[in-house]
C-alpha cells in the first residue's frame, strides 16, 4: 500500500518510492485521495517495473493519440523514423530486387514483366547513389526522396502513364518486402498518381482493314487476320499454339495472359476467313509439334528475342498502307500512337457492334479483366458465339474479288 503526502498548503497528493536505492517523488495531480491512491499506485509499479519496453510503447500510443488528429501523424512517422534508425530488420538497396523476386508469388511472373522491375529498380538504385549515397536500406527511402526521385523522371521526358507504371512497380515491391526489410509504412503510396490523359488506339476502318491485307502475306497476315477475327491482343497471338485450335470444332479455347490470374478460358468460334488461313498454314507446318507449335513460330521467336520487333513491323504494316500511326495530341509531350495491333480489337468489337451482336457475347469472346465487369454479363452460349463470329464481313474473300475483276 502506497503512502501519500501533501506538500505545504498544496491540495495535490504526492507519493514516494525508493528503487534500487533511489528516491523518486511523484506527484499524482489529484486532490481526491481515492483516485490519488489509483493513481500512485500504478506509477510505484511502473518504476519497479523499470523500461520495460511494451509498457513504454503503450504510454507513447496512449499520448500520441491525445495529440489533435492533425499532428498525430506526422509524430507518429518522426518516432518510427528514430526507431528504425536502429533497426535490427534491414534490407540493402543492392539486394532488394532479388528478395522481391524471390518471394513465391512472384516467381511465375513472365520474364518481361521481371525484367522491366529490375530495370525500372537498377535505375532508382543508381540514382540514390547519386543523389543520396549515404542512404544505403530500404527503410531509409522516405516520401520526399521517393518524390524527388519521379519528379527528375518525369522532367526527362516520361509519359505519365509510364511515370504511374514505375509508381505501381516501387508500391509493389515496397509491399511485398514489408516485414522482411523492416519497413514501417509503404512510402510509395503516399505518392499520388499522375494524371493522365488517356489515348485508346482508334479502330481500322472496313477500307483500310482492305488496304492492309492486300500488301501483306505469309505470317505477317496470318497475324492480322487472327486479331481482326478474334479480338486476342497481340502477345495472345504470337504464343497462340496449335494445342489452343480445334479445326473440327471450329473453335479457339485460350487463356490470355492479361487475365491468366483468373485462369478463365476464352472460347473463340473460327470466322471462315480465319479457318480458311489456319488449314493452310496448316499444311505446311512441320510435323515436329515441339519445334514447330506456335501457329506463328517465325514471329514468335522474334518476339522472345527483340519484345518490340513485332510491334514495329505492324507500325510499318500500317505506314505502308497509307495509314498515319502518330499525332501529337495537345497536352502530351510525345507523339500519341493512335494505330497499333490493339486497333484490331477494337475494330473486332466495332465490327461486331455494327452487326447488332449483343454486347454480353461479344465481351465473352473477347473477355474481360474484371472479374466485376464480367459478372454484370451473361453467360452466352456456343451457338451464340458462333453466330457473332459468323456475322462478321467475309473481308478476306471481298479483297480476292476485287483483285481478280
Amino acid at each position: 500500500m502506497v503512502k501519500l503526502y501533501r506538500r505545504g498548503s498544496s491540495k495535490i497528493w504526492w507519493v514516494k518510492a525508493m528503487h534500487n536505492g533511489k528516491l523518486h517523488q511523484i506527484s499524482t495531480e489529484k486532490e481526491n485521495h481515492k483516485e490519488a491512491i489509483a493513481v500512485a499506485t500504478k506509477k510505484v509499479n511502473k518504476i519497479k517495473e523499470g523500461a520495460n519496453p511494451k509498457t513504454i510503447m503503450k504510454d507513447l500510443i496512449t499520448t500520441i493519440d491525445s495529440l489533435p488528429l492533425d499532428e498525430r501523424d506526422s509524430i507518429r512517422k518522426e518516432y518510427a523514423t528514430l526507431l528504425l534508425s536502429g533497426t535490427i530488420i534491414k534490407m540493402k538497396l543492392n539486394v532488394a530486387i532479388e528478395k522481391y523476386i524471390e518471394k513465391p508469388r512472384k516467381q511465375s511472373a513472365t520474364e518481361k514483366t521481371l525484367k522491366g522491375y529490375k530495370s525500372t529498380f537498377s535505375k532508382f538504385e543508381l540514382w540514390m547513389k547519386e543523389q543520396y549515397p549515404e542512404k544505403k536500406y530500404l527503410h531509409d527511402i522516405t516520401v520526399e526522396i521517393g518524390e524527388e526521385y519521379l519528379l527528375s523522371e518525369w522532367k526527362s521526358g516520361i509519359t505519365a502513364r509510364t511515370y504511374n507504371e514505375r509508381l505501381k512497380i516501387f508500391r509493389s515491391m515496397f509491399t511485398v518486402l514489408g516485414n522482411s526489410a523492416g519497413l514501417y509504412t509503404n512510402i510509395w503510396k503516399e505518392i499520388p498518381k499522375m494524371q493522365t490523359e488517356s489515348i485508346s488506339k482508334r479502330m481500322l476502318t472496313r477500307e483500310q482493314i482492305e488496304s492492309i491485307l492486300s500488301i501483306i502475306d505469309g505470317e505477317m497476315k496470318l497475324l492480322f487476320t487472327i486479331g481482326l477475327f478474334t479480338g486476342l491482343r497481340l502477345g495472345d497471338v504470337l504464343f497462340l499454339s496449335w494445342d489452343e485450335i480445334n479445326l473440327e470444332e471450329r473453335i479457339i479455347r485460350k487463356i490470355p495472359h492479361k487475365t491468366r490470374s483468373t485462369m478463365k478460358v476464352v472460347e473463340i468460334p473460327l470466322h471462315a476467313n480465319l479457318e480458311r488461313a489456319l488449314i493452310t498454314i496448316k499444311q505446311f507446318s512441320l510435323s515436329d509439334s515441339e519445334t514447330n507449335n506456335f501457329v506463328l513460330p517465325t514471329l514468335a521467336q522474334l518476339h522472345k528475342k527483340d519484345p518490340t520487333a513485332v510491334s514495329k513491323r505492324v507500325q510499318k504494316v500500317f505506314i505502308a498502307a497509307g495509314i498515319k500511326t502518330t499525332e501529337k495530341i495537345k497536352g502530351i509531350k510525345r507523339k500519341a500512337v493512335l494505330y497499333g495491333f490493339h486497333s484490331l480489337r477494337h475494330s473486332f468489337i466495332s465490327l461486331c457492334a455494327a452487326e447488332n451482336i449483343p454486347a454480353h457475347v461479344v465481351m465473352d469472346i473477347v473477355g474481360h479483366g474484371s472479374e466485376d465487369v464480367h459478372r454484370i454479363y451473361q453467360h452466352t452460349t456456343r451457338e451464340q458465339r458462333q453466330q457473332a463470329i459468323d456475322v462478321l464481313p467475309n473481308i478476306d474473300e471481298e479483297t480476292k474479288d476485287g483483285e481478280n475483276q
